[in-house]
């Protein structure tokens, strides 16, 4: 019998949080539905505890991966997938069971029609245990790409997977799958789902709990491969918003632009090698044209000082703000 919802979780090192992650969305769901850990080269015993879990719920499934890396877990459990819709949970975050299990009963009750139904969310700033509702596109229910993009206010970013859920058959009917070995592969796979003209709906409520400040985590180290791979995957995405037709595409760009120029600052903190040959690959015509004021600034400023240098200020000014956010630094 197909699940009405099928939630996917990688799991790679995460054992201190495996546990309330999967509870919180056992409390949410109903035993039809299914969760998926995808399991990989863990050394801290998350498998193991994935292992446990399967054993205790019957809606737990535990797979491995074919690869390595998020996107390819992710790829694992969406080929393994029943469920009629697809969330992404990951290993190290939380849901908020009683907000998530009435909004599955909207859906399972025909009220939200959509192959993409976005949220809000929380930020967990876990050093200083203070959680923190992050809002984008207002207080009303918005159906409608354009009018969801239009509504987007500032430059955060918006393509966080886990604050989606996603029609299974509308990701399978456009081949719509997470590059592999990528970083900024939630991006990609957001910005390909929009130009696929999806039935796309905000609902303003938050469920999702995003840790921020884990040790270990791959958002707070800074090795070069995730750093040219960022950049290339937000400069081929800037790429293929210009190429096409759609009429919301310019505002998404200036957000890529703006996320470019606050990846370059991460050139700053790789070893000498690694930053000669990650200066290589910026290309300051991705940053043109542009609608935002503060990426035009930045674009002089880049032509003008030179990415090394625009890297060091830039740094200094992501450490700043992530110690603010209560992250590792």
């Amino acid at each position: 019998m197909q699940s009405d919802f099928t939630v996917i979780v990688p799991v790679y090192n995460v054992a201190d949080y495996l546990e309330q992650c999967v509870q919180s969305i056992q409390d949410a769901v109903v035993q039809q539905d299914e969760i998926i850990l995808v399991c990989g080269d863990s050394v801290d015993g998350s498998n193991k505890c994935a292992v446990r879990l399967q054993e205790k719920y019957s809606n737990v499934k535990v797979i491995w991966q074919t690869g390595t890396g998020a996107s390819n877990a992710r790829n694992c459990g969406l080929r393994h997938a029943n469920g009629e819709y697809i969330l992404f949970v990951d290993g190290d975050d939380f849901v908020d069971a009683n907000v998530l299990s009435q909004l599955l009963e909207q859906i399972r009750s025909g009220q939200h029609k959509f192959d993409m139904l976005f949220t809000d969310f929380y930020r967990y700033k876990q050093k200083i245990e203070q959680t923190v509702c992050i809002r984008q596109f207002g207080k009303e229910y918005i159906c409608g790409a354009e009018k969801i993009i239009g509504k987007m206010t500032g430059r955060e970013c918006f393509w966080n997977i886990w604050r989606c859920i996603y029609r299974r058959e509308f990701l399978i009917q456009n081949k719509i799958e997470f590059w592999e070995n990528a970083y900024a592969e939630d991006l990609d796979f957001t910005i390909r789902a929009f130009l696929k003209k999806p039935l796309a709906c905000f609902v303003p409520i938050a469920y999702y709990h995003y840790r921020l400040g884990r040790t270990g985590s791959l958002m707070n180290c800074t090795p070069s491969k995730r750093v040219m791979s960022t950049l290339t995957v937000i400069a081929y995405d800037i790429n293929i918003l210009k190429a096409s037709n759609e009429i919301w595409k310019q505002k998404l760009i200036d957000v890529l632009q703006y996320e470019y120029i606050l990846n370059i600052a991460l050139i700053h903190e790789l070893p000498q090698e690694q930053k000669k040959q990650a200066l290589g690959i910026i290309k300051p015509e991705v940053l043109r044209p542009t609608c935002d004021g503060l990426v035009r600034v930045m674009s002089i400023m880049l032509r003008l000082f030179g990415v090394r240098m625009m890297a060091a200020v830039l740094s200094q000014i992501k450490r700043l703000k992530r110690w603010k956010e209560g992250r590792t630094l």
